[in-house]
């Protein structure tokens, strides 16, 4: 019902309940920076994604706090560590470096830029960092003014659950058109279909 926390402490054999959270409520991401700092997100069910809200933990999943939020309507967000992290929605992203005590609108500068859609965020290394904005891919540096690559994909895709592992080679899943996993190995430039077990995500 994706209202319910699970914690392992045997790499997935077993899990447990650990948090349950208001009725109405669903939780839509989860994410720790290390074994004690974790974070996730919720939305309320009854306005959807226009009603989203951030909490953090510091002691591994024992107590959770709500944080502050740069918007109402958060699509994704990623920590590096307890205070660095991003989010974005619609026509925005933003930036705390205080574990989201407060947030920061980031300035997007690219060639091309017609960043509207909340989209995915993934960051490999806690430096180099993607996002994605329907059929669009930005990838800026942390510390960096965000001017970045706007890449426009071209092939159709309209890409979620972004990951990548190095700077060049990442996989995203192709949410609206065919539910496909994508790679890529030039840094995002080109993508092509993957093999995968189910016939789809």
């Amino acid at each position: 019902n994706n209202n319910t926390l699970y914690k392992s402490e045997d790499r997935g054999l077993t899990w447990v309940s650990q948090l349950t959270i208001t009725s109405g409520y669903q939780i839509n991401k989860i994410q720790f920076s290390d074994s004690f700092n974790g974070y996730y997100k919720m939305y309320d069910t009854n306005y959807g994604y226009d009603n989203t809200d951030i909490y953090k933990t510091i002691n591994g999943g024992q107590t959770w706090n709500k944080i502050s939020k740069p918007s109402t309507y958060i699509s994704d967000m990623y920590f590096i560590d307890q205070n660095t992290g991003w989010a974005c929605g619609p026509n925005e992203i933003s930036e705390t470096s205080d574990g989201g005590i407060s947030w920061q609108t980031v300035s997007l500068d690219f060639e091309g830029n017609n960043y509207s859609d909340g989209g995915n965020i993934s960051v490999f290394n806690n430096d180099l960092i993607w996002l994605t904005s329907g059929s669009n891919l930005y990838h800026a540096e942390k510390g960096k003014p965000w001017y970045g690559k706007f890449i426009d994909f071209n092939d159709g895709y309209t890409l979620q659950s972004l990951e990548f592992t190095d700077a060049q080679t990442g996989w995203a899943i192709d949410v609206f058109i065919s539910g496909d996993i994508v790679k890529t190995i030039n840094g995002g430039k080109t993508w092509t279909e993957e093999d995968y077990p189910t016939s789809q995500f």
